[in-house]
């Protein structure tokens, strides 16, 4: 006589599915800062916020437990925007510079800022003209922001839109991943990156989508990264009172990015 068949109790098999899932470990919750990744919110409110007495830098912090907003736009329930896709290059091309810049921050104790009784190594005034510059080119980077939303009818709030709205929107967005998707296949990734922080940005700015000469807030663009150049290079330049040495020929060779042709 075969041996009977071992019955199943579905209610210990849910019993130990629970057990497995309340044994499981949690997701540990931590803070990282989005040093590329910042939404638009917080990049705007950071430049609004920022005190000159530190190097710039979005500040945007997102919780691994809940990634979906960052903690800003979360404790707001803000919109949470990311950099569009079809600029993307261009946000690498703003924190290139940003990189860049930090050197006029640098102070005596080997770090950047006025913190801890440390003293700046460029004078005050050189200080305050690069505060300008970097004021000027987010500004200008904002507004090569609005400008591509909007030619792309990428802005609005579709919680907030009409139905008819929130149609548009949708098509919107469809033909702009389309017009994405149409461009992205003549961009190659660099297997390799340098070490300075500058130049790896300026190298990813190649990889990802970037507008082309004529196109919507191009030329401003191109003038702002030109301006801040010409801002940098005098702060150089201008500084005599500087105790570390300036090689100002060398000066368009370290800076990170290849100026556009106006």
């Amino acid at each position: 006589m075969p041996p009977k068949a071992a019955r199943l109790n579905p209610d210990a098999l849910s019993s130990s599915s629970e057990t497995q899932l309340r044994s499981r470990p949690k997701l540990l919750k931590q803070s990282l800062h989005l040093t590329t990744l910042w939404c638009l919110q917080c990049f705007r409110t950071s430049l609004r916020d920022w005190d000159s007495g530190m190097p710039f830098e979005p500040n945007c912090w997102i919780d691994t437990a809940a990634p979906k907003l960052c903690r800003r736009c979360s404790t707001t329930h803000g919109k949470c925007d990311s950099l569009p896709r079809g600029i993307r290059g261009h946000g690498f091309e703003l924190m290139a510079l940003l990189e860049f810049a930090k050197q006029f921050w640098a102070n005596d104790e080997g770090g950047f800022g006025r913190v801890d009784g440390a003293d700046f190594l460029w004078t005050n005034e050189v200080i305050e003209d690069m505060s300008h510059a970097i004021n000027d080119l987010c500004t200008a980077f904002d507004n090569l922001v609005k400008t591509h939303g909007k030619a792309h009818m990428l802005t609005g709030n579709p919680s907030d839109a009409s139905h008819a709205q929130y149609v548009l929107y949708g098509e919107a967005k469809t033909v702009y991943s389309a017009w994405c998707n149409a461009r992205e296949h003549m961009i190659s990734s660099n297997s390799t990156y340098t070490s300075d922080l500058p130049r790896k940005y300026a190298s990813r700015a190649t990889e990802h989508l970037r507008l082309r000469v004529g196109e919507e807030a191009y030329t401003h663009w191109a003038v702002a990264i030109c301006a801040f150049h010409n801002a940098s290079k005098s702060a150089f330049e201008d500084d005599q009172e500087n105790d570390q040495e300036s090689d100002l020929t060398s000066f368009d060779e370290v800076f990170p990015l290849e100026l556009p042709e106006l």
